[in-house]
């Protein structure tokens, strides 16, 4: 796989199929999350585009935001890099508690309404006053500005316009809502720069390349061990993004760009799938070449139970809620929530709160048809329920 020149482009990689799309890095500025319960609105930290919120002013006070002292003292956010489901436009903020930072659910309404101003600023000088007045009916009504206003645009961005996508992107460079990436279900990983956080102490935010799964993928990390011969067994599955992250390898002032010879990498595609990628070279930012087998295992060794569970309504119209039931919930507090379609793809995923050994959870956004709710808990076991959707 090629990201380019100074790591110039973001690639999506299928594990049968390879590479399966391509994208400038510095094609957008903000993404808007399509899909799930968290409403994650992240920035483009990898081309470096900084985000700040602009402290004591509410919506209401957009056209009146003054940077004076910015760059010196305002607190810059990021994006975490664990997982695609918050952003730093949510940075700080609890969505199970209806705040997303850059709004507030309104149990009434069922919308969230906006309120944070934020500036953006470009790594080429553009600088942008940015809010989202609200999340509505699958459409997040959008504003931004220049300094100055005399640039002053408001733009809809309609999820049922991006259908099967994770993200739409909004650029300031062009002024455009883009649909740049391949659909949700056609990718494993992502090479790309982004932001990760090193240092010690992992606090220092710094601009790393590397290796992110898509919503929905398991991933195994090993060490110490000799890549060629390695199996999963015993192996420790997670699903955040960053399992492979950027450090497998490393920069010597002697010898370059130094791969790690001792690492591999099990990754989870679908609910069979199981494949081992370990790496064998990379270019650096002259070429942007990342080189890596890529072994076909067979069937995952993670194991999904199913649940003991009772799911009202069964079926269920869309926009209903669902509620699932189960005896192997009680004294679980939080869960893990994905729904994937009978095909594997991933359709919602979120944490979600266990209220009387239950689970519920919206349709909005499923066609009809038979799915699969997958819930983790916090020890790793994995249960399956299905439900219906007509």
């Amino acid at each position: 796989v090629s990201i380019g020149e100074s790591y110039s482009q973001t690639a999506y990689y299928n594990l049968k199929e390879g590479v399966v799309g391509t994208h400038d890095l510095d094609a957008w500025d903000i993404a808007f999350e399509l899909q799930g319960f968290t409403a994650a609105i992240r920035s483009n930290g990898g081309a470096g585009t900084m985000v700040y919120a602009v402290e004591g002013l509410g919506i209401d006070d957009f056209a009146d935001v003054d940077t004076t002292g910015m760059s010196a003292s305002w607190t810059p956010l990021y994006n975490p890099e664990t997982t695609w489901q918050s952003g730093a436009f949510n940075m700080g903020t609890d969505p199970n508690t209806g705040d997303f930072g850059w709004g507030e659910y309104n149990f009434t309404t069922h919308s969230v309404e906006g309120k944070t101003v934020y500036v953006v600023v470009r790594q080429d000088g553009i600088v942008r006053k940015f809010m989202v007045e609200s999340l509505r009916g699958g459409v997040f009504y959008v504003r931004y500005a220049s300094l100055d206003n005399s640039i002053d645009e408001e733009l809809e961005i309609d999820k049922n316009d991006f259908i099967d996508k994770n993200f739409a992107y909004l650029s300031f460079k062009t002024d455009e809502v883009l649909d740049i990436e391949p659909v949700s279900y056609g990718w494993h990983l992502q090479f790309s720069k982004y932001i990760g956080f090193v240092g010690d102490n992992g606090d220092v935010p710094y601009g790393v390349t590397g290796v992110r799964s898509n919503y929905g993928i398991w991933t195994a990390e090993v060490t110490g061990v000799d890549p060629t011969t390695v199996t999963s067994d015993g192996a420790e599955f997670d699903s955040v993004t960053n399992v492979i992250g950027h450090d497998w390898k490393y920069y010597d002032f002697a010898e370059g760009w130094v791969v790690l010879s001792d690492v591999a990498y099990f990754v989870q595609a679908g609910t069979e799938d199981l494949y081992k990628v370990y790496f064998t070279g990379f270019g650096g930012m002259g070429t942007g070449d990342i080189t890596f087998e890529n072994l076909e295992e067979g069937i995952t060794s993670v194991e999904v139970q199913e649940l003991s569970s009772s799911v009202v309504p069964l079926p269920a119209l869309a926009g209903e809620t669902v509620r699932i039931e189960a005896e192997e919930l009680s004294g679980v507090s939080e869960i893990a929530l994905s729904v994937l379609s009978m095909n594997g793809a991933t359709q919602l995923q979120s944490q979600v709160s266990v209220v009387d050994g239950a689970v519920s959870f919206n349709t909005s956004g499923l066609t009809d048809g038979t799915y699969i709710a997958v819930l983790e808990l916090n020890d790793g076991t994995i249960f399956s329920a299905k439900f219906i959707v007509q």
